[in-house]
């Protein structure tokens, strides 16, 4: 039992220095793309399929705002600061979207899960907070689907599809690039039992 309890506290040591540093670069990888891709969605929603409401803006402004992020990101290195600036700037962002293009049809829920996996990836509580911040949001659209929210819809049908298809573009990316990425980086660097086993 002590030597079992042992190897897992050496097992800790170990990887938290790894589990950091890879926390670190996933968070700074997103940050850039989604600074880059918001202002590429901003530019197509507007000139591209024609969208002059609101939808826009809240790209543009998430683009600002998570530039302001990722400087203060790169002076002091704070991981839990910026994640929590990071990840509700991009709740209450995808919040927004949904709102403005359909709610609980909207073009972004695809990426309410991420925001939750984001969460799980840094810590388990942050995932629990997360999970539930996203589902208080759908039963949210859901319940209050209606004539209201309609009246908001920005995306009409001849340019769904196509901002369907841009979402699940960037958050494929998303999901492969940077947090499969991230995934298979914990994966190799994980301390197996003959490594914990030398570290003694």
């Amino acid at each position: 039992m002590v030597k079992n309890s042992f190897e897992f506290i050496s097992s800790k040591s170990v990887m938290e220095p790894e589990l950091k540093h890879h926390q670190k670069i996933a968070t700074r990888n997103i940050l850039v793309y989604a600074a880059i891709s918001t202002f590429i969605l901003s530019a197509v929603t507007h000139w591209v399929m024609g969208i002059d409401g609101k939808i826009p803006i809240i790209f543009v402004s998430f683009a600002v705002c998570n530039l302001l992020i990722l400087y203060r990101f790169f002076q002091h290195e704070n991981l839990v600061r910026v994640y929590f600036q990071g990840s509700a700037l991009i709740f209450t962002a995808l919040v927004l979207i949904n709102l403005f293009s359909g709610g609980i049809d909207g073009v972004f829920n695809f990426y309410i899960p991420i925001v939750v996996l984001s969460g799980y990836s840094m810590r388990k509580k942050y995932g629990r907070f997360w999970m539930l911040m996203s589902l208080i949001s759908l039963i949210a659209f859901y319940t209050l689907d209606g004539p209201v929210i309609q009246s908001m819809n920005e995306v009409g049908p001849e340019i769904r599809p196509f901002f369907i298809f841009l979402s699940l573009v960037t958050g494929t990316i998303i999901m492969g690039a940077i947090y499969g990425e991230y995934l298979v980086c914990l994966l190799y660097t994980s301390p197996s039992p003959r490594d914990v086993e030398e570290s003694r």
